[in-house]
């Protein structure tokens, strides 16, 4: 019941999205509602994939909202749920929680010194070094803290992906902001729907797997953009 009212809100607002407007302080007040559902605004969102580099990071955004649906539909359900017992769900989510708030300032203020590369491979490393843990864990030999150790991990990668990406998509298309924030949501609520989607109709190893190929496609579609940029800062003018 839980995953088909998160899904049917992931689809809502995959929805909605598409027909982002402007920001209040810009809307016309007495414009009407008609007005401001725009379908300019859904064209240039769509538009907006006619850029490369957009179509490369579609594959990493839509991972960050599928790594945060395994960890409510899956993680919590098989690896909590099933070994600890329900009573234990609350405070494993609680512990994802408040590292993922804690990292969010921490990352984001620590890019300002290390640059963005680094964080996005550290944000590589604990996902997918977790997601292959996972996939050999014998849950009945692990302590209780263990648990809690790995949302916490999980909760660090996450932040370090919402938090990082959306900067990135601030500084990679600040020519048409709009568009690209855009698409970062409309992907980003693609990930849930298809973790949520998938979620009672494959096993857990197999969802685990496209787990880890979303995440290494999508982070060698990164690196792309990042060697892109790259090459267009050095190249003369």
């Amino acid at each position: 019941m839980l995953a088909g009212i998160y899904t049917s809100s992931a689809c809502i607002a995959f929805i909605v999205v598409l027909f982002l407007q402007q920001l209040p302080s810009e809307v016309n007040r007495k414009s009407s509602c008609w007005n401001r559902l725009d379908p300019k605004e859904l064209i240039s969102t769509l538009r907006h994939l006619k850029d490369r580099r957009q179509l490369l990071l579609i594959p990493i955004t839509i991972y960050v909202g599928m790594e945060q649906g395994f960890f409510i539909s899956d993680y919590l359900q098989a690896y909590i749920t099933c070994p600890l017992g329900k009573q234990w769900v609350g405070y494993v989510a609680i512990c994802y929680g408040v590292v993922d708030a804690f990292s969010s300032a921490f990352f984001g203020k620590l890019a300002q010194f290390t640059g963005r590369v680094p964080i996005m491979v550290l944000g590589l490393l604990s996902h997918l070094s977790l997601a292959v843990a996972l996939l050999y864990v014998n849950t009945s030999d692990l302590k209780t803290y263990v648990y809690f150790v790995i949302a916490g991990f999980w909760g660090m990668g996450d932040a370090i992906w919402s938090t990082n990406f959306s900067a990135f998509y601030g500084v990679l298309f600040k020519e048409n902001s709009k568009a690209g924030f855009a698409n970062f949501r409309m992907w980003q609520a693609v990930g849930p729907i298809l973790s949520f989607g998938y979620q009672s109709q494959l096993c857990l190893p197999i969802k685990v797997y496209i787990l880890i190929g979303t995440l290494i496609v999508g982070f060698a579609g990164y690196v792309t953009v990042e060697v892109l940029e790259k090459r267009k800062s050095i190249t003369p003018s």
